[in-house]
């Protein structure tokens, strides 16, 4: 099974939108891999670095065999 997922959020409180944020997901970390992956450029070199990191890694596993 493949999965797609583009996340976007904008979040405002002001009707004329003015304090509008635009966030989009940049990377995640995948569990069937066991490691992040980037969506473009800058999530594919955030993806590296923090596939890296060896105590990132290490929770993420944690965190995975816990949920």
């Amino acid at each position: 099974v493949y999965v797609f997922q583009d996340i976007d959020e904008c979040e405002f409180s002001k009707e004329d939108l003015s304090d509008m944020v635009y966030r989009k997901l940049l990377c995640m970390y995948n569990s069937s891999l066991g490691k992040y992956v980037g969506f473009d450029e800058l999530g594919i070199r955030n993806a590296e670095r923090f596939n890296n990191q060896s105590w990132k890694m290490k929770e993420r596993k944690e965190q995975v065999e816990t949920v």
